[in-house]
């Protein structure tokens, strides 16, 4: 993973324990969102933020439109879930794996 994103995660995450592999050091590689009106919500034993999932979406388009290339890391399992779940439904093809979502070459190719 790219440091910038490897940093943050052992930093905040790891206790500094955490080491990157990549030699990837632009900050550009990553992207970090406040979406300010998003609330978090229970469901079941993890949380989701329909405001969050919403921008996600939109972002996902947006940079498969213009061609680029884009991974989506989320900490909760329900949240994965319903990412994937409305990526799926509106024709990108993908999946997320410990919570980063990759598209598939059908998605890259098709939409």
């Amino acid at each position: 993973m790219p440091l910038v994103i490897g940093s943050f995660i052992s930093r905040h995450v790891y206790n500094q324990k955490l080491i990157t592999a990549h030699d990837i050091s632009s900050k550009a590689a990553c992207c970090f969102l406040d979406v300010k009106m998003g609330q978090e919500q229970k469901k079941g034993t993890s949380w989701i933020n329909p405001q969050e999932i919403l921008v996600v979406i939109h972002l996902a388009h947006v940079y498969h439109e213009q061609g680029r290339q884009f991974r989506i890391i989320t900490p909760y399992d329900a949240q994965r879930s319903a990412i994937e779940s409305s990526l799926n439904q509106r024709g990108f093809h993908g999946k997320i794996n410990a919570s980063m979502w990759t598209p598939s070459k059908e998605t890259r190719k098709t939409t």
